[in-house]
């Protein structure tokens, strides 16, 4: 199953609502830069990701390669908010610190309304 992903910008923030599986590096990053784009495009500072329906299948190594990818390509304006389900809050922590370390304001939240409160600061 692929990853599946939906944009809205709501007021100044991309909402991105993501379901399936992450079975490669490759979708993954393309699913990041397509997020990147629609960011630019929308000329917005603040990115909701609502990773709630994805289920995280690609290994530590691959999330660590396919997070420093995305922190060099990812304009530095800009705060991130990652929402993972449940099972895949690690993983999601450890992105959390390869892009931080990297550069980027971003922070991984256990529910959508912690995250969007951040994003509002």
């Amino acid at each position: 199953m692929a990853i599946h992903y939906t944009f809205a910008v709501i007021n100044d923030t991309l909402h991105v609502t993501t379901t399936g599986m992450d079975e490669t590096t490759e979708e993954v990053l393309a699913y990041k830069q397509a997020v990147i784009r629609a960011g630019i495009t929308g000329n917005v500072r603040k990115i909701l990701l609502d990773e709630t329906g994805l289920v995280y299948r690609i290994s530590l190594g691959d999330t660590y390669a396919s997070a420093a990818a995305v922190a060099e390509a990812a304009p530095r304006v800009v705060r991130v908010a990652l929402v993972p389900r449940p099972q895949g809050y690690q993983d999601g922590a450890f992105w959390e610190t390869v892009v931080v370390n990297r550069g980027l304001t971003a922070r991984v939240f256990p529910d959508v309304e912690s995250a969007h409160a951040w994003l509002q600061v």
